[in-house]
This record gives C-alpha cells, structure tokens and sequence, in this order.
C-alpha cells in the first residue's frame, strides 16, 4: 500500500503483512443459510462433516466473487483513492467489521492511507489538503500532540512540493 511512501513513514512496507497490519481489511460472509450458527463471517462444519462440501463451495464462491474483486478494486490507485476518501468503515453486526480502512473517514490514520496514495499518484497538493483536512477537525484541534504531528506532516509535504 502506498502509505509507506509518505515521507513521515519510517518503516518499510512488509512483503508478507499480517491481517491486522493491513490498512484494508475485509471479512467475507457466507452465502448459505445456516441457522445452527448465525455469526455471518464463519462456516459452522458440523461434527458428522455432511454439509462440508457445500460449506466448501460457497467459501470458494464467496472468496472469487465478493473477495477478489475487493482485491481487483483497491490494487487501482484511482478507486483506492476514491474508497479511502469517501468509504466509510463498514459493520456486518455490532463489533463484528465487515470492511475496515485504516479508521474513521476525516481520521488521522485514514489520512495517512490517503496522502500515500495521493503521493503515489504524484498529488502533493491532494496529500497537502488531506492532512490540512484533519488538522481544522475539532477533535484534533483541542489535542496539542496531534497538531503537532500533522504540522510536522505538513512541513514535510511543503518540503517535497519545493523539490
């Protein structure tokens, strides 16, 4: 994921992320009804193992069609772009996440995501406008420790756009 070419971004991008490193992140719910275990995002295999390969089938079904294309439509820097701006986090059932995106939409964190990408895409000025974005939300505004990180942010910005 771009972020880690933002210039305040000290780590190296992981070759093999784990799951909870990743700025997207989604869980894929069965299709098939199964009213022995309700929880959307787990195939329930019963003991005797009868339904299994119906329970394999749509798994498989599930991870081509809802899980690819996920894949297919962030690997495009224009609708990652598109999905990290405007795409709020997504709930299957209260604390069960469908689909997560680094944090609230206006959030630090989401802003980062946002600003690697638009760097990615040579937009400092998106980059510049996302981290000003945060920066005059209220909730920052009253946290010193944050105004300071995003204007150490900004300066670092400013500094590439001169170059």
């Amino acid at each position: 994921m771009p972020v880690h070419n933002n210039p305040w971004t000290n780590n190296d991008e992981p070759e093999f992320p784990k799951e909870y490193e990743c700025q997207a992140r989604r869980h894929l719910t069965k299709s098939l009804s199964q009213p022995q275990y309700t929880r959307p995002d787990i195939w329930f295999v019963s003991d005797n193992e009868i339904e299994l390969p119906s329970i394999i089938k749509d798994a498989k079904n599930v991870i081509s069609e809802v899980g690819f294309q996920w894949f297919d439509e962030l690997l495009k820097l224009h609708n990652a772009l598109d999905v990290f701006q405007n795409r709020p986090e997504t709930y299957m059932q209260k604390s069960i996440a469908l689909e997560m995106l680094g944090g609230n939409l206006n959030s630090m964190a989401r802003a980062d995501v946002v600003s690697g990408i638009a760097l990615e895409s040579g937009n400092i000025e998106l980059a510049k406008s996302t981290i000003m974005r945060v920066r005059s939300n209220p909730f920052y505004t009253r946290q010193i420790d944050s105004i300071k990180i995003l204007d150490e942010k900004l300066s670092l910005l400013e500094q590439l756009a001169i170059l």
